[in-house]
């Protein structure tokens, strides 16, 4: 209501009122994304962090390099790899490892599909087609529901980590596997 009475008190040109509605969409959208970035990106720092350092093969702070704008997109390829091995190692130091990929695979299928998603966003900003839809809404809501998957399992091996005790005496024997 509010927004609908300044625009009726301001003069703007034809079709100004619909581009301000689609920027203050817009606007929402992102900062719905960076929310959801933000947390999926705690969400994987904290299994890091409950993840023993010999066992880290990535640092928990460095999961927040995904929100560099490219860099982003190819460090969702280590986030993909390193995270679920850490995972991995982890259980198994623990005696607890159910020999799965710890999410590994969905992730990276997610990655590739990023790549595949930014490359058809360059393609149709050169070549706008309808067309690309038939791409390129199918391949996003696939990388939606593996990005949730991903974040799902994460999130439960984390929990698992932080419920289980370590086996201290393992630990201190030296009986690490790799």
């Amino acid at each position: 209501m509010l927004l609908s009475h300044v625009l009726a008190e301001m003069e703007l040109q034809p079709g100004a009122e619909d581009a301000l509605v689609i920027f203050g969409f817009l606007c929402f959208a992102l900062i719905v994304a960076l929310a959801v970035a933000v947390f999926y990106l705690l969400t994987l720092q904290k299994a890091l962090s409950r993840v023993a350092r010999h066992n880290r093969l990535l640092e928990p702070g460095l999961v927040w390099l995904s929100l560099i704008p490219l860099i982003g997109l190819v460090w969702s390829f280590f986030i993909a790899t390193r995270v679920p091995d850490s995972l991995r190692k982890e259980f198994r130091e623990r005696g607890m490892d159910d020999f799965t990929d710890y999410g590994k695979r969905i992730g990276l299928a997610n990655a590739v599909l990023g790549v595949v998603l930014s490359a058809a966003a360059v393609l149709l900003s050169i070549a706008p087609s309808v067309w690309w839809g038939f791409v390129v809404i199918p391949a996003g809501l696939i990388s939606l529901a593996l990005f949730i998957i991903f974040w799902v399992r994460i999130a439960g091996y984390s929990r698992e980590i932080g419920t289980s005790p370590r086996q201290q005496d393992h630990v201190e024997n030296g009986n690490r596997s790799s």
